[in-house]
C-alpha cells in the first residue's frame, strides 16, 4: 500500500482517510473531503445528456469500512469558485434494498437541468462531502476518445514506437522476425517463410489473431461510420495529416497485416504465434523468439471476408492517398468466399489449428464457422450487391440448429443478446440497411431489434434494476465484463439507426449513454476503467482512473510504466478487462467480492493471475471506442498542455539520440542541456552515432512569448552493443557434423543465425549434423541483449562426399540398380537417376506410391546366400514433408516398419534376425503401410552389410544403469521360477543382440522369480526397463512386481511386435532394495509364448536401448467440450501413445499457468482430468509425451 501524503494541484494540503484498501474519502484541511461514494462521471456530461449521480452506502465488497447516508438534498457546485449553482432532492433506490450484485445500498440525485457549460462537483452540505471534480460541455468526452484510437497505435507490432508519436511510451523496432516466419504445424515446418509483419498485438501478449478480429474490426468501423467527424486527422500517428481520417490510417495498418495472411488459395491462416511464454523484457524490442503462422482455417477464412468487405466501403473517398485499395479490398474478399464455397463444412473439423502453442488456438465449432459466414454474405451483398451473398444470407440468417449458440438463437427467443450470437447481431444490422436486401427478411429483423430494447433494455432501464444504470446479466461478470457492458450499450445504437421506434430513439440513446458513465467511474469502486487519464498522462480529467493493468509492455516491476511510483505510468486510454468474480486466484480483493466489486488495480503475474482483472484487449477497447465516439462532437475547448520532455531511449550505442518537446506554446524558445557539454536551441534535436557517454539527465527550459520559462528534464540511456563473435569447425567433410559456435555475450542475450538451404537457430551455439556440400556458405550471426543488436559471420567449407556402405557389403543400389536385380513394382514410381536429395555419390532412387499398398519389388535373379550378411542398411530422406510410412519385407514375410524425416537423411539397419534369419535373399519389398498416397521419398545406398565389421555386441546398459538379462541371465542373478518354461538363449525373434529370453506360462498363476545374490540398492535407479514381444498372437498378461509388493504393473505384450515397458519404480513402490524380481501371470490359465529382451534397471534421463515409433500419429480428444463449470471432469482419450508411456496431463489457462497437472502412464485410451470450480473463460490441456506435445482448447461456460 503507497503511502498518498502530498499537496494537490489546489494548494490544499490532502490527508487521505484509509479504511479499507484506501477507500472513502480524501479530506482536505479547511475545505469538504473527496468521497469516493459519491459516484459521477469523472470526466463529466454533454449539456443535454441526462445526468444522475449515485450515492452509495458500501454494505458488503472491499470498501465497506465505512457506512454513508447522504442527506436529503445535494448541490452542484462551480468548481472556479465553489458557489451552489442547483440543488436536488436525493431519492432513495429500490426502497432502501441492498443491490447484490455491487453489495451497495444507494440513492439517486438528477441534476439534468444543469446545462451551463463549465467544470463543477456534487457536494452533499448534510455530511460535508464531495464527489470528483467533473466538466458538463459538448466535446466532454473527445481526449478520452483520442486516448483509446491511440492505443490501437501502441499495439502496432512489427515497428518502433518512437518519442515523436508515443511520448513518453516507447520501444525500439519489435518482432521485426515476423518478415520470415514459418508454418507451425506440430513442429516448425522448414521452407515455408511468409512475410507476416504489422498488425496490432491481441492483448497483454504479443500475439496476433484473425478469428479475434471479428467484433474489434466491425466495432471499430461502425463506430466511424456513425460518427465521422469524431475521429480527426491529428492524434500525432506517423500519418497524421495526410488527409485520412487517423482512425482509417490505424485499420489499414491492421488490414495489411490481415492481407498478408491470405494465401494464393484465398483461404487466411489462422493467427500469428510463439511456442514460448518468455517474451523478453518490459520492451517488445526485447522478444526476439522465432514465431510461426498457422494453418489456414474457415473461421478465420470467413472472418477475413467479413471485414475486408466492409472495409471496402469505408476508403472510396481516400483513392488519392490509398490508390486502388478498394478493389485490393474486395478481391481479397471475394477470394476468401470462393476458398469458402469450396469447403463448405468447417476445416480443420477438429475446430483447431492444431498447433500447439504458448497462445490461445482461437478454435471454433461448426455453428460458429457457420455465423461467420452468414456474417461475411451480409458484407459482400452490402459492398458488391451480388445475387449469390444476398441468396446465402437468406437461406441461412434464421437457421436456428445450425448457427444457435450454447442453445441461444435470435429467431427461437425473439430477440438479441449482448453476450451470444454477435457474428449474426452484426450481419443482420448490415443487412437491413444494404440497398436491394429481401423485405420480408429486413422486416424480421428490424421486429428483433425492437423486441430486444423492449425486453430486456427498456424494461431494466425503466426499473432501474442496476442502480448504476447499465444493466447487465447476473453472473457475467466474468473475464473481460467490461466488453460485455460496450455491448449491451451498442444495441440500441444500433436500434436507433435501423429506426426501429422512431418514438423512443432518444430514450434508447439515453439507455445507451448510462452504460458510458460506468466506465467513466459511475461504478461501485469509483475507477475511471480507462488507464492514466489524469494529470500524469492524458491530463483529460478522471484523477482516479486506473494506472496498472496486465501488458507484457508495461508489465509489474517496471521502473518506467508500472502504476502510481513509476516514472510515467503505463500509456493513456487503455480499457482494463473490468471485474470478474470468477477470478482463479487467491488474492482478496478480488476474490470473495460482490461481482462488480471484483476487481483490483494491479498488475502482478502468476500466481496470481492479474490478466482474469486488468488485461486489456483490442476486441474490449473497440467496443468502448464505438460507444465514447458515438457521444463525441468534435470541437471545443481541449484539456490544458502539459509540457514534457522525452526521448526515443533507450537506444543503442551508433545509433540516432532523439530528444522531444511535447505541448510548448507556439512562439517558445527552448535551451537544451544534457551529458558532455551537450546543448541545443531547437525543439526537438537529435544526436547522431550516440556513445553511451551520452546516458544521463537532459534538461530543457521552455520559454512561451511573454511567459515564464518552464523546466523539465527526462533521463536518456545509451545501451552498448553486444560482442558478436562466429566461429566455426569448418572445414569438415560431407557426412560430418557442423559445430556452429558464438562467444557468450553475457546473461540474457539472445542468439539467431541464418544460413544456407534456409538454416536458422536460436541455439548459441547449433549444430547441424550429416552436412553435405550444399551446407557450405556464409552463416550469419545476431546477437541481442538490451534491445540492441550486432551482426557478425562465419563462412563454412564443407568438402568430399558422404563415405560409402561399410567394407565387404553387396550393393544393390548406389547410383544405379546394380546387376542381378529385377524391379517387378508396383503402384510405386520409380526414379533410379533422382539427382535431389542425394546421399553420396551423384543420384538416388526416387520412391513415390501411387495407390495404397504400392512397394518398390526388387527380385534377385539368383538368391542371395544370408549366412555372411545379417542386415540390410539403406539412407531414407522424407523429403519437404515427411510423414510416410513404410515397411521393409523380406521374400514375402515378416516385416519392419520405418518412418523417414523432412528434409534429412537418416540410416535404417534392418536386422535378418526381424524375419527368422532366412538362409538366402530373394526378394525385397519397401512397401506403403498406409493405402493413401504418399509424397515422394528417396533411398540411396541400398546393401548387404557384411559380417566381418558389423556384428554388433550385446549393447551395454543405460548409462548408470545396471543389466539383469541380455543374451543371458547376468552373474549375480538366480531363477527361482514356477509353472513357466524359460529359454534364455532364443534365437528369435530378438531385440537387441543376438539372443533373447522365451517365457510360456505353463500352469495358473506362473511366476518368473529372478532373485539377486545380494540385494541391490537402488537409490541410483529410476526405473524398470525391457522390451516385450507378443509372438504371432499375443494376449498375454502379467504382473511386475518388487520384493512381494502388493503394488504391481500389468503389461500386455503386443502380438508380432516388440514395445519397450518403463517402469518407475515408484509405480512399484519406491523399495529402499531390489530383493526379488516377478513377472507373474494374471490370467490363471496357460497361455503363449512371449519374449523379453534388454531387462534393466536404468535412471530416467537415459537408456541405451533401440527406438520403437508408435504405430500411428498420437490423437488426442477432450469430452465434454464444451463443459458446463459445474462438471468436476472432463475424459481425456489418448490414441497413437505408445503402451507404457510415460505422459503428463496439464491444464492451463491462456498465459500458460499450470492450474491442474496429472502425471500418467498411458494403459488405458481414456482418463479423467479435474476441471471444477473453474471460471467459465478458454483454457489448454496440453498432454506432454516422451515425442510429442499436443494442445486441446476447452470451454468452460
Amino acid at each position: 500500500m503507497r503511502k498518498l501524503n502530498q499537496r494537490f494541484r489546489t494548494g490544499f494540503l490532502y490527508s487521505l482517510h484509509w479504511f479499507f484498501a484506501g477507500w472513502l474519502v480524501i479530506s482536505v484541511a479547511g475545505a469538504q473531503s473527496i468521497s469516493k461514494q459519491i459516484i459521477v462521471d469523472q470526466f463529466g456530461w454533454r449539456p443535454s445528456a441526462k445526468k444522475i449521480v449515485v450515492f452509495a452506502n458500501p454494505v458488503n465488497g472491499q470498501n465497506n469500512g465505512s457506512p454513508y447516508t447522504p442527506g436529503s438534498q445535494f448541490q452542484i457546485r462551480r468548481s472556479s469558485d465553489n458557489s451552489t449553482v442547483l440543488t436536488a432532492n436525493v431519492t432513495i433506490w429500490n426502497n432502501g434494498n441492498l443491490h447484490t450484485d455491487s453489495g451497495d445500498k444507494a440513492w439517486h440525485g438528477d441534476f439534468s437541468s444543469l446545462t451551463t457549460p463549465g467544470r463543477y462537483y456534487v457536494y452533499d452540505p448534510a455530511n460535508n462531502l464531495r464527489s470528483y471534480e467533473f466538466e458538463v460541455r459538448d466535446d466532454i468526452y473527445a481526449a478520452a476518445l483520442k486516448a483509446s484510437t491511440r492505443t490501437f497505435y501502441y499495439q502496432r507490432s512489427g515497428t518502433a514506437i518512437p518519442a515523436q508519436h508515443g511520448g513518453n511510451w516507447t520501444h525500439g523496432p519489435a518482432h521485426t522476425q515476423d518478415a520470415n516466419a514459418l508454418l507451425y504445424t506440430t513442429s516448425a515446418q522448414a521452407g515455408t517463410q511468409r512475410n507476416v509483419t504489422g498488425g496490432w498485438y491481441d492483448a497483454g501478449d504479443y500475439n496476433k489473431y484473425i478469428p479475434f478480429l471479428s467484433s474489434t474490426m466491425w466495432n471499430l468501423m461502425v463506430g466511424y461510420e456513425l460518427r465521422p467527424t469524431a475521429f480527426p486527422d491529428n492524434t500525432n500517428i506517423p500519418e497524421s495529416g495526410n488527409g485520412v481520417p487517423d482512425l482509417l490510417d490505424e485499420l489499414k495498418w491492421e488490414l495489411d497485416w490481415m492481407l498478408r495472411m491470405q494465401a494464393d488459395n484465398g483461404g487466411v491462416h489462422s493467427r500469428v504465434t510463439v511456442t514460448s511464454y518468455d517474451n523478453g523484457s518490459d520492451d517488445p524490442a526485447t522478444d526476439v523468439q522465432p514465431r510461426y503462422y498457422t494453418v489456414i482455417t474457415t473461421w478465420s477464412t470467413a472472418t477475413f471476408a467479413a471485414i475486408t468487405a466492409h472495409a471496402a466501403r469505408l476508403y472510396g473517398n481516400y483513392g488519392g492517398q490509398y490508390p486502388g485499395y478498394v478493389n485490393t479490398l474486395r478481391a481479397a474478399s471475394e477470394k476468401a468466399w470462393t476458398y469458402l464455397e469450396a469447403n463448405p463444412t468447417m476445416l480443420p473439423a477438429s475446430g483447431t489449428d492444431d498447433a500447439s502453442t504458448a497462445a490461445a488456438d482461437a478454435g471454433s465449432n461448426a455453428n460458429d464457422d457457420k455465423r461467420r459466414r452468414v456474417a461475411a454474405a451480409a458484407e459482400l451483398f452490402a459492398t458488391t450487391g451480388t445475387a449469390k451473398y444476398k441468396s446465402y444470407f437468406d437461406a441461412h440468417y434464421n437457421d436456428v440448429n445450425g448457427t444457435s449458440e450454447n442453445g441461444f438463437h435470435p429467431f427461437s427467443n425473439g430477440n438479441l443478446d449482448a453476450s451470444l450470437c454477435w457474428e449474426l447481431n452484426r450481419a443482420y444490422y448490415v443487412y437491413a440497411k444494404a440497398s436491394g436486401a429481401t423485405p420480408a427478411v429486413v422486416t424480421a429483423i428490424r421486429d428483433k431489434f425492437k423486441s430486444t430494447m423492449d425486453w430486456p433494455l427498456e424494461s431494466y432501464h425503466t426499473q432501474k434494476s442496476d442502480p448504476y444504470l447499465g444493466f447487465m446479466w447476473t453472473g457475467h461478470y466474468s473475464w473481460g465484463s467490461n466488453l460485455q457492458k460496450a455491448l449491451w450499450a451498442i444495441l440500441p445504437l444500433l436500434a436507433v439507426d435501423l429506426n426501429v421506434n422512431p418514438a423512443k430513439n432518444a430514450l434508447y440513446q439515453e439507455i445507451a449513454e448510462e452504460y458510458l458513465h460506468y466506465f467513466h467511474g459511475r461504478n461501485p469502486l469509483s475507477w475511471t476503467y480507462l488507464s492514466n487519464m489524469g494529470s500524469r498522462g492524458a491530463n483529460a480529467g478522471a484523477e482516479n482512473s486506473v494506472d496498472e493493468f496486465y501488458h507484457s509492455w508495461f508489465r509489474d516491476g517496471s521502473a518506467r510504466y508500472d502504476g502510481a511510483s513509476s516514472q510515467f505510468g503505463p500509456p493513456p486510454g487503455f480499457l482494463v478487462g473490468g471485474p470478474n468474480v470468477y477470478y482463479g486466484g487467491s488474492s482478496a480483493p478480488p476474490k470473495n467480492q460482490p461481482a462488480m466489486k471484483a476487481y483490483r488495480n494491479w498488475n502482478t503475474s502468476y500466481p496470481e493471475p492479474s490478466w482474469e482483472i486488468t488485461e486489456p484487449a483490442i476486441y474490449n477497447q473497440a467496443g468502448y471506442t464505438f460507444l465514447v465516439a458515438y457521444f463525441t462532437s468534435p470541437g471545443g475547448t481541449t484539456p490544458p498542455p502539459v509540457i514534457s520532455a522525452s526521448s526515443n531511449s533507450p537506444v543503442c550505442s551508433g545509433q540516432t539520440l532523439s530528444l522531444v518537446v511535447a505541448n510548448a506554446p507556439a512562439g517558445a524558445t527552448f535551451l537544451w542541456n544534457g551529458p558532455n557539454g551537450f546543448t541545443a536551441t531547437v525543439a526537438n534535436p537529435t544526436l547522431p552515432n550516440a556513445g553511451t557517454a551520452a546516458s544521463g539527465t537532459y534538461s530543457l527550459t521552455v520559454t512561451p512569448s511573454g511567459g515564464t520559462a518552464q523546466t523539465v528534464t527526462t533521463t536518456v540511456t545509451i545501451n552498448a552493443l553486444p560482442p558478436a563473435t562466429a566461429s566455426s569447425n569448418t572445414p569438415l567433410a560431407a557426412g560430418q557434423t557442423l559445430n556452429l559456435t558464438a562467444a557468450g555475450a553475457g546473461t540474457g542475450a539472445s542468439y539467431s543465425w541464418k544460413g544456407p538451404n534456409a538454416f536458422v537457430s536460436t541455439l548459441q551455439n547449433p549444430s547441424i549434423a550429416n552436412v553435405t556440400t550444399t551446407a557450405a556458405g556464409t552463416y550469419t550471426l545476431t546477437v541481442g541483449i538490451n534491445g540492441c543488436q550486432a551482426t557478425t559471420t562465419t563462412v563454412v567449407s564443407v568438402t568430399g562426399t558422404n563415405p560409402g556402405p561399410e567394407p565387404a557389403s553387396l550393393l544393390i543400389y548406389d547410383d544405379a540398380l546394380k546387376t542381378g536385380w529385377v524391379d517387378w513394382s508396383w503402384s510405386m514410381t520409380r526414379n533410379y537417376s533422382a539427382t535431389s536429395p542425394v546421399y553420396s555419390g551423384t543420384k538416388s532412387l526416387s520412391l513415390q506410391n501411387t495407390a495404397g499398398w504400392g512397394a518398390l519389388y526388387l527380385h534377385a535373379e539368383t538368391a542371395v546366400p544370408l549366412s555372411t550378411y545379417p542386415s540390410l542398411k539403406f539412407w531414407v530422406h522424407g523429403g519437404p514433408n515427411a510423414g510416410q510410412r513404410m515397411q521393409v519385407v523380406i521374400n514375402s514375410s515378416g516385416s519392419y516398419e520405418f518412418t523417414p524425416k523432412a528434409n534429412q537423411w537418416t540410416l535404417v539397419t534392418v536386422p535378418f534376425s526381424a524375419f527368422g534369419n532366412p538362409a538366402t535373399l530373394r526378394d525385397i519389398f519397401i512397401q506403403d503401410v498406409t493405402n493413401t498416397s504418399q509424397a515422394a521419398v528417396y533411398i540411396d545406398q541400398l546393401h548387404l552389410v557384411s559380417s566381418g565389421n558389423t556384428t554388433p555386441p550385446p549393447p551395454d546398459p543405460a548409462p548408470g544403469g545396471l543389466l539383469i538379462y541380455d543374451d543371458a541371465l547376468k552373474t549375480g542373478w538366480l531363477d527361482w521360477s514356477w509353472s513357466i518354461s524359460r529359454n534364455y538363449a532364443n534365437g528369435t525373434p530378438v531385440k537387441a543382440g543376438s539372443k533373447s529370453l522365451a517365457l510360456q506360462y505353463t500352469g495358473g498363476w506362473g511366476g518368473l522369480y529372478l532373485h539377486p545374490e545380494s540385494a541391490v540398492p537402488l537409490a541410483s535407479y529410476a526405473q524398470l526397463q525391457f522390451w516385450v514381444h507378443g509372438g504371432p498372437t499375443g494376449g498375454q498378461q502379467f504382473n511386475v512386481t518388487l520384493n512381494s509388493s502388493s503394488q504391481g504393473y500389468t503389461v500386455r505384450p503386443t502380438a508380432n511386435a516388440w514395445t519397450l515397458v518403463t517402469i518407475p519404480l515408484t509405480n512399484l513402490g519406491s523399495p529402499a532394495t531390489l530383493k526379488d524380481l516377478y513377472f507373474q501371470d494374471t490370467g490363471g490359465a496357460t497361455n503363449s509364448v512371449f519374449y523379453v529382451d534388454n531387462l534393466q534397471l536404468s535412471a530416467a534421463s537415459s537408456a541405451r536401448l533401440a527406438t520403437a515409433e508408435p504405430d500411428g500419429k498420437p490423437v488426442v480428444r477432450v469430452y465434454p467440450n464444451p463443459v458446463d463449470r459445474q462438471q468436476t471432469t472432463v475424459m481425456v482419450s489418448l490414441s497413437g501413445f505408445r503402451t507404457n508411456e510415460t505422459i503428463e496431463l496439464k491444464l492451463t489457462d491462456l498465459q500458460g499457468r499450470v492450474l491442474r497437472q496429472r502425471p500418467v502412464t498411458v494403459s488405458t485410451t481414456a482418463y479423467a482430468f479435474p476441471v471444477g470450480q473453474l471460471a467459465p473463460g478458454n483454457y489448454l490441456i496440453s498432454v506432454q509425451g516422451e515425442t510429442t506435445l499436443i494442445t486441446k482448447k476447452v470451454v468452460v461456460e
